[in-house]
């Protein structure tokens, strides 16, 4: 987790590559293969990642809580755009 102020990123290529090697190490574990018929993973909060063209991710994730863009979020409501969006 990266902290700057009141702003919080996840650095996400860790987290996914972190992720990747618990997968690897509870399958190893695992006797009977055969049987895993699938792997879910689930979280509370959601996080935004930018990606480029090519699917490449571009910057830490945004977490689902942080406060920076509120201000852009009001103006839009103000002006009435947010109601366009949502059409």
């Amino acid at each position: 987790k990266i902290e700057r102020n009141d702003e919080i990123d996840f650095e996400t290529e860790r987290i996914w590559n972190e992720l990747k090697a618990d997968i690897k190490e509870i399958c190893s574990e695992v006797k009977n293969k055969e049987e895993v018929l699938g792997i879910s993973i689930a979280s509370v909060g959601e996080s935004g990642v930018l990606i480029n063209e090519e699917n490449q991710v571009i910057g830490p994730a945004i977490t689902w809580f942080d406060s920076r863009g509120q201000e852009y979020i009001y103006n839009l409501y103000e002006d009435g755009i947010t109601y366009k969006l949502y059409e």
